[in-house]
C-alpha cells in the first residue's frame, strides 16, 4: 500500500487535485484535515493506493 497527502490552498484546488488522484487509482483515507503554516493554509487529504 502506498501513502501520501494530497495538499491546496482552496477547497475547489483540493477536489481538482484529488480526483485527479482517484482517476489515478488512489483513494481517500479518512477526512479532510486543515493546516495552519507560518505562511499560509492548507487543506489536506489523506490517499491511499493499494498494490496490485
Amino acid at each position: 500500500m502506498e501513502y501520501k497527502i494530497a495538499a491546496a490552498s482552496s477547497i475547489e484546488k483540493l477536489s481538482k487535485l484529488v480526483n485527479e488522484l482517484i482517476a489515478e487509482g488512489w483513494e481517500p483515507s479518512g477526512g479532510i484535515c486543515y493546516s495552519l503554516g507560518t505562511w499560509n493554509a492548507k487543506l489536506l487529504q489523506p490517499m491511499i493506493r493499494r498494490k496490485q
